[in-house]
């Protein structure tokens, strides 16, 4: 939990002073299917 999303919103909010200077930028958040499917014998 720390590292997934902590340390995004962590990124974010450093970044965030920039990206409100740059009119046309985004946040764009990328996670893979293992966020939401549990596999079995893997955690």
């Amino acid at each position: 939990m720390d590292a997934n999303f902590f340390g995004h919103v962590a990124m974010t909010k450093k970044f965030l002073p920039l990206l409100i200077a740059k009119r046309d930028s985004r946040v764009v958040n990328i996670c893979s299917a293992a966020g939401y499917i549990a596999t079995p014998a893997m955690s």
